[in-house]
């Protein structure tokens, strides 16, 4: 799936460049897990740049569709850490689109692999912290993406984590917002609580390492600030550890969001939270600029937001799959679709199929012959293999574009391109693996 290194570029220089409308764009972005510090830097963003909006729209009048479209977005990164502040747990681009409305929330899983590029690993030494740069199997530089705010330090840990962020999505971020798990606790407690569907029963003794005591029942329940901590650190249950956890974490966005719309007094208790968790936020905006443009607050339509994490593979780290990523990068933050490309499968069904025993279990071939035929395939000849066993089905085929609708037929199968594993007399060989049963 391909590397991602991060760069070492300058932060913020020319990022106030984008010219935003007030008001609903602070009204959806707002809503997230760390909601109430998301609204610091987007209420001053649209408000400072409301006026110059028509003049950087007439100045990028010669400028392509997906150009035009990315200006009309902007984008902030939201790292939730841990309570001693040495992991980011949570991260999460919020891009709101200034004419539509829409928000899309992008969740990069906290174990994400990451590269640190030749100039980060350098300033490290620089800075005095050679030490810390960490070698992971074997490649220098090489982490999770919740290990490089750590080894980054207090003065770069939120720079770093962005630029890895833009790097694996190729993006600019306008605005970062870092608040940890005290803030969040809090949040809960002043809404009071929360009502999600726990999805299973959650246990997971943390104590030890410094975290709670994960003791959760499945069922709806009503969460408190610690009860909800425990909900969105919970990974232990999951078949993807954190991407199970990221979408928990999303469902329990929308339920404190719903919460929160609910209230009598929108404006008047979010006033009191964000003078409460203030000091647990690390940002570019000011607490003024924030309360004055809380009155919106109450016009955000939940309808409009939507929620993906980006593609990947969890082993023992997130793999991220690259390409997907970039696909998915190009619709959310450029609006730009990619058509599906023409296919070029044929129906197996017009074809001769051999099928060859490969596995423990005698008459199998006859067996899958007699499924096959009864699907209206055409398999002319059973046979049995000699050659090494594999767990996984081998469908080989003499060209491209044959077989790919026989691989659903089976527990694991893929298509092989391969005329010589090919009998003369017929254009598919399915070579059965250890798995069928």
């Amino acid at each position: 799936m391909g590397r991602i290194s991060v760069g070492n570029k300058e932060y913020y220089k020319n990022k106030r460049r984008k010219r935003k409308l007030i008001g609903r764009f602070i009204l959806t972005v707002f809503v997230i897990v760390f909601v109430f510090s998301a609204v610091f830097v987007l209420a001053a963003t649209a408000l400072k740049s409301q006026r110059d909006k028509q003049e950087a729209i007439n100045s990028e009048s010669k400028s392509d569709l997906s150009t035009t479209i990315a200006d009309k977005k902007i984008n902030v990164a939201i790292l939730g850490t841990d309570a001693e502040e040495i992991h980011s747990d949570v991260n999460i681009v919020v891009s709101f689109d200034t004419e539509t409305g829409e928000a899309s929330f992008v969740s990069v899983p906290r174990d994400t692999q990451v590269f640190m590029s030749e100039s980060m690993m350098l300033e490290m030494q620089n800075n005095g912290r050679g030490d810390y740069i960490p070698t992971k199997y074997g490649t220098k530089g090489e982490c999770k993406l919740c290990e490089l705010y750590a080894y980054a330090g207090p003065e770069k840990n939120n720079e770093y984590v962005v630029q890895a962020i833009e790097s694996l999505l190729n993006v600019d971020i306008d605005h970062y917002i870092q608040i940890n798990l005290n803030a969040f606790k809090e949040i809960v407690d002043a809404v009071g609580g929360v009502d999600i569907y726990v999805p299973m029963d959650m246990y997971w003794d943390m104590r030890d390492t410094g975290g709670p005591l994960i003791d959760l029942k499945e069922g709806q329940q009503h969460l408190d600030g610690d009860k909800a901590e425990q909900l969105v650190r919970f990974r232990k249950g999951y078949a993807q550890q954190d991407v199970g956890r990221v979408s928990t974490q999303q469902d329990f966005i929308i339920a404190l969001i719903s919460k929160i719309l609910d209230s009598e007094n929108v404006v008047g208790d979010l006033t009191k939270t964000i003078n409460a968790v203030y000091k647990y936020v690390t940002t570019d905006i000011s607490l003024g600029d924030c309360i004055s443009y809380l009155k919106y607050i109450p016009l955000v339509d939940i309808t409009k937001i939507s929620m993906e994490t980006i593609p990947g593979e969890a082993e023992n780290m997130f793999i991220p799959d690259l390409e997907e990523i970039k696909i998915m990068s190009d619709r959310v933050f450029r609006g730009i679709i990619q058509e599906p490309e023409e296919t070029t499968a044929k129906d197996s069904k017009q074809y001769s199929i051999e099928v060859s025993n490969g596995g423990n279990i005698m008459g199998y071939a006859a067996k899958t012959q007699e499924r096959l035929n009864g699907l209206g395939y055409n398999v002319t000849k059973i046979t049995t293999w000699y050659g090494n066993q594999q767990d996984t089905t081998i469908i080989n085929v003499k060209e491209e574009g044959i077989g790919e609708d026989l691989v659903s037929l089976f527990t694991d199968a893929k298509v092989v391109v391969d005329p010589a594993a090919v009998d003369g007399d017929t254009d598919i060989k399915i070579i059965i693996g250890l798995k069928e049963s």
